[in-house]
């Protein structure tokens, strides 16, 4: 295996030593959706995509207008990492213009071995 691929056993390893670290590993709750946990059963491998780094299992994303004209955008993704190159699409951007619009994140959570590992409110920018 080259060095440059991300080895799952490494991966969990890291995060585990993260969550101990920030104390994220006491917040984490177990998936219990029956949605979400039939999706990440059925996750592909890596050795299934040995040339892509992520594989997108969901995305869904709804736009709202109500009568005064304000827009709501909801956004849902779900991409299991391949790769240590994957880790790119960890991050998200959500473009938006401070001076008029409000940006709420609701949820965002880092899923790994059934459990949900809550975000960092500190980390978003």
């Amino acid at each position: 295996m080259p060095i440059s691929r991300y080895h799952p056993i490494i991966g969990v390893f890291v995060l585990a030593i993260l969550c101990w670290m920030t104390g994220a590993a006491a917040l984490a709750e177990p998936i219990t959706d029956p949605a979400l946990r039939e999706l990440l059963s059925s996750a592909p491998h890596a050795h299934a995509y040995p040339r892509d780094d992520a594989a997108i299992l969901l995305r869904e994303m709804e736009i709202t207008v109500d009568a005064a004209g304000a827009t709501s955008v909801r956004e849902r993704k779900l991409i299991t990492l391949l790769t240590e190159r994957g880790l790119r699409l960890a991050q998200w951007e959500i473009p938006y213009d401070a001076s008029c619009e409000r940006l709420q994140v609701k949820t965002a959570r880092t899923l790994l071995n059934g459990y949900a590992f809550p975000y960092d409110p500190t980390q978003v920018a």
